[in-house]
């Protein structure tokens, strides 16, 4: 049981690590509203080398950031100063 748990928290924690690392890039996505039968068949279809499904899944439920709403996340998330600045220069040029 304490295993099946486990596993729960890590694929939460690692749902969280990647939305936080797509608005550092300037991406908001929101896959809550996608059915599970429909992303369990898109991420199998792109274990086996098909990404059309998990792409048009991205595209369809993603947003680009605005650069303010990109800066707030890089402030939120980055920790370092020097590579908060580096982060800002990159979005700016």
């Amino acid at each position: 049981m304490l295993y099946i748990h486990l596993e729960k928290v890590m694929v939460v924690a690692k749902e969280s690590l990647l939305k936080n690392l797509l608005k550092i890039n300037g991406i908001y996505l929101d896959l809550t509203p996608v059915p599970k039968k429909d992303m369990i068949i898109a991420s199998h279809e792109s274990i086996n080398g098909d990404y059309d499904n998990l792409t048009k899944m991205f595209k369809k439920h993603s947003k680009i950031l605005n650069k303010e709403e990109q800066f707030y996340y890089i402030e939120l998330y980055i920790l370092s100063e020097s590579l908060i600045n580096k982060l800002k220069d990159i979005v700016n040029n």
